[in-house]
């Protein structure tokens, strides 16, 4: 948690330090106001994705009430002792910062085509995903659809679906199709040095600290390329699977693009709002579905419902850091058939319950910010 914490923290301050210059006045010879207002606009994308991040990580979901502990909203870089803010509050500001960047930036980013620059779609592909979290179901759904129909992003194929020595997009540094927004994992980035990239840590060969479960294999259809070529289950490990969306660019285990958006969550996004009472002219929750289903190898399905929807998402976002906060959200519970421990095999969720009932689902706050901040409030029972 600290790592999770801390980090999200400095980007925040980071971008409040370029925010809070612009905003001042700042001026330089050879810089237009055009530049500015794209950086402001990228810092403001990073400040909302920052606290959209700690809140969905030490916080209760929205879903479960505006009036709970969020974390500190943090708009200027001092030495300070901030109090933590209602989630309400949290969700309040991230919309607000994704409201003011997509008027500040471009269609396109002129800094690189490589899907690592925030523009106008990436911060409303953001806003959607936000909205989605908080039960905004028109919102949601009116985000996703300008994603979709003027992003210019394109579905991955089954043959994209696949690593990059196989001619797929997963591992490769040239295919984006898909991807909206990515974090670049080249050689030198911060964290190889400490060997921590996700690449590293999902496979076999690297920690293998992260495998797959038999719970999420035996979810895929037969036919579906997401199982058949998205695995790795080696003959020196027996009965073990990983993922391989992040195999490491062309054969470099550490090193890989990290996506964070993508164009089939945008039509996840859209099913579910639609199926909760939003209205898109000529787009439905079953055509959505299946445009995912038929871009995977699948024959198109006749019915979609919430918890087909949520199955989906399982399965098509696994390994990017989705699943337990689509559980939170949701208020479900997380029930486990493929596990090995003795403690939390599962990990229930009481609908509409009590901060101290559903203790388990935010994660503690470091006990260095406790020790620091005498305006700091633990989560219960930590």
């Amino acid at each position: 948690p600290s790592g999770l914490w801390s980090q999200a923290y400095y980007t925040i301050a980071r971008a409040n330090n370029v925010i809070n210059v612009i905003d001042g006045g700042f001026t330089e010879t050879g810089v237009d106001q055009a530049d500015l207002d794209v950086l402001k606009g990228e810092c403001l994308f990073l400040r909302a994705i920052g606290h959209f991040d700690l809140a969905r990580e030490f916080a209760l979901p929205y879903s479960l009430g505006r009036g709970n502990m969020g974390v500190p909203i943090v708009l200027v870089t001092a030495n300070d002792y901030p109090a933590r803010n209602t989630v309400g509050e949290v969700y309040d500001q991230v919309v607000k910062d994704l409201t003011d960047a997509i008027l500040l930036l471009p269609a396109t980013n002129s800094r690189g085509s490589d899907h690592g620059w925030a523009d106008k779609m990436v911060a409303k592909a953001l806003l959607a995903k936000v909205n989605l979290y908080m039960e905004n179901w028109q919102g949601a759904a009116d985000m996703a659809t300008d994603v979709i129909k003027n992003g210019g992003y394109t579905m991955f194929t089954t043959a994209d679906y696949k690593t990059w020595d196989l001619g797929g997009y997963w591992g490769g540094s040239d295919q984006y199709g898909e991807i909206i927004f990515q974090v670049d994992g080249s050689d030198g980035n911060s964290q190889q040095g400490y060997w921590e990239s996700i690449a590293y840590e999902t496979s076999p060969e690297g920690y293998g600290d992260i495998g797959t479960s038999d719970d999420l294999l035996n979810m895929y259809e037969a036919g579906d390329v997401r199982r058949d070529s998205m695995f790795l289950e080696p003959a020196e490990y027996p009965n073990d699977a990983w993922t391989l969306k992040y195999p490491g660019r062309l054969g470099a285990i550490r090193e890989f693009n990290f996506p964070v958006l993508r164009l089939s969550e945008m039509y996840l996004i859209r099913a579910e709002a639609l199926l909760n009472g939003a209205s898109v002219s000529g787009a439905t929750a079953l055509a959505d579905y299946n445009t995912i289903r038929t871009h995977r190898g699948l024959a198109a399905a006749a019915s979609v419902d919430l918890a087909t929807i949520y199955d989906e998402r399982a399965r098509e976002l696994c390994f990017e850091g989705n699943q337990l906060f689509d559980l939170a959200r949701t208020q479900r519970s997380l029930d486990r058939t493929d596990y090995l421990g003795t403690d939390r095999e599962d990990v229930a969720f009481v609908k509409g319950g009590s901060a101290d009932a559903n203790w388990l689902w935010a994660l503690p706050i470091p006990q260095e910010e406790m020790d620091a901040n005498v305006n700091m409030v633990q989560n219960p029972k930590y």
